[in-house]
């Protein structure tokens, strides 16, 4: 029967501070991201004892460790106790599961299971009001590398399905990205003028890009879930 690691994601600004308290050994290791495999061990201070774990350094303000099935509950527990008033966020992602064979690509990749997808590299959430919030996915910003400029569409503008909407800018290429279905832009994420790197630092989250209402909800059918948008990814690099 298949064991299954425990994954959590860690964000913040203080996350390296975070690291160096709870970890005991391969410290210097973690100041070398991005995407670089660290073994360290948790310092279960109470038990007096070392917990292997696995570390992979997503972003510079995001580690991802692996918890071994064994001690997860209590690891996680212990690492929530950890925190106290630091500006860190740990995110249990239910949603990944590693078993201990160690799938790498599988580790590495960041799909929320709960957003949609295109074969283009947009992700598209749902929100109460109907309209959808549109970004890219954590491939599409891993591939461009570090972005230096977007250039956001107007509120109002209204574009068919799959037809280009704005261009993104990196210091490797620039991107065109497309309108998933036939809407109208209602919102735009102004941050991203000054700081476009958001779309580096948390693609699904603080990295959003804009916002539209649809025009045709037929056209939400097409669109891939989670699992679909994995094997186009798997298939790209078959």
């Amino acid at each position: 029967m298949a064991q299954y690691y425990t994954v959590v994601d860690i964000r913040g600004c203080e996350l390296m501070a975070y690291l160096v308290k709870i970890l005991c050994r391969n410290i210097p290791n973690i100041t070398d991201p991005p995407k670089k495999v660290i073994y360290s061990g948790l310092q279960i201070h109470k038990e007096d004892e070392i917990h292997d774990v696995i570390i992979y350094a997503m972003q510079p303000t995001w580690m991802r460790i692996l918890l071994h099935p064994t001690t997860q509950k209590q690891d996680l527990a212990w690492m929530r106790t950890q925190l106290g008033s630091m500006a860190v966020n740990l995110e249990e992602r239910t949603d990944l599961k590693i078993d201990t064979h160690l799938d790498k690509e599988k580790i590495m990749s960041d799909i929320p299971q709960e957003l949609k997808y295109t074969a283009s590299h947009e992700w598209i959430r749902s929100e109460e009001d109907g309209s959808l919030t549109i970004g890219i996915t954590d491939h599409a910003q891993g591939l461009l590398g570090d972005i230096v400029f977007v250039d956001l569409p107007d509120i109002g503008d209204e574009f068919e399905a799959e037809q280009d909407c704005m261009v993104i800018e990196s210091v490797k290429a620039t991107s065109d990205i497309y309108c998933p279905v036939e809407a109208e832009v209602v919102a735009i994420n102004e941050e991203l003028e000054e700081s476009p790197e958001l779309i580096n630092v948390n693609a699904y989250h603080e990295g959003w890009i804009f916002r539209i209402m649809p025009l045709n909800d037929a056209q939400l059918e097409t669109l891939m879930d989670a699992d679909a948008y994995r094997e186009l990814l798997e298939s790209e690099t078959d």
